[in-house]
């Protein structure tokens, strides 16, 4: 097993950029047409790799602090169905 650790600094950059440009980091709830802003993180991760080249399961860890700057969801459906449902008797969204 091949041990890793990574540092990673980010400043002031398009939160949108960063998501489309990373594949959303493997997730599908931020998508880049759905939140702007700038963000700023730092962020520190370590594990390990098989022979094969693979992230051996249970080995990851990390910590990452982030700030978004002038942020904005727009047209975000989490927050959407939540509004439906909180404000059903107020009439339509």
């Amino acid at each position: 097993n091949t041990l890793f650790n990574i540092n990673a600094n980010v400043q002031k950059v398009a939160v949108d950029k960063l998501l489309y440009g990373s594949g959303n980091f493997g997730q599908a709830t931020f998508l880049p047409e759905n939140i702007k802003g700038h963000i700023s993180l730092n962020s520190n991760l370590s594990g390990r790799f098989n022979g094969k080249g693979q992230f051996v399961l249970g080995s990851l860890k990390g910590n990452t602090g982030f700030e978004l700057v002038n942020g904005e969801l727009i047209q975000f459906r989490p927050l959407i169905k939540m509004g439906k449902i909180i404000f059903r008797r107020k009439g339509n969204l």
